[in-house]
């Protein structure tokens, strides 16, 4: 019985090592090589500082990517993680991060915008709290090119970052 599992378990072992990513055929005597989806994040993120514990209030922020309009609307503090997403945004292509749900709201915050495999050219952002501007942009976001697994070894990213600071709330 042992001899007639142990073929399918090779075979089992052998399929399994081939699904995971492409590999690229071996040139020069180089040995294979599996290629992961991991480390590539694609497109533009714009970090907000403060990056941890942000004042409570509705935050608005308008963005106008290549000339483009799109609105993102939430409140801190967040609401409770298994409810979902505290920010929506009238465009798919972006999204708004947030921190801390199971925290105490003074720990909770908007802490990035994500525009995910997009690479807008030109982005104005203003953010507001309550009605009131606390941080205001125009990027020209640079993106380098990025490959994790080595050069021939698909994915191929492209990314750009750039940091938002927020004012603080009057008083603090």
């Amino acid at each position: 019985m042992t001899l007639r599992l142990a073929p399918l378990l090779v075979l089992a072992l052998v399929g399994c090592a081939r699904s995971g990513g492409e590999t690229p055929p071996p040139t020069g005597g180089e040995a294979p090589r599996a290629c992961t989806e991991i480390g590539c994040m694609d497109g533009l993120r714009i970090a907000l500082e403060p990056s941890g514990g942000m004042p409570a209030g509705a935050y608005v922020i308008d963005l106008e990517i290549d000339g483009a309009p799109t609105r993102c609307e939430g409140n801190l503090p967040l609401k409770p993680c298994e409810e979902g997403s505290s920010v929506t945004c009238s465009s798919d292509a972006v999204v708004v991060e947030e921190s801390g749900c199971a925290m105490a709201p003074e720990a909770q915050a908007l802490s990035g915008i994500l525009f995910e495999s997009a690479h807008p050219k030109a982005v104005k952002v203003t953010i507001r709290r309550d009605g009131e501007v606390v941080a205001e942009a125009e990027l020209s976001p640079e993106y380098r090119r990025l490959e994790p697994n080595g050069p021939g070894c698909p994915p191929i990213c492209e990314q750009a970052e750039a940091t938002l600071t927020l004012a603080a709330a009057a008083g603090e």
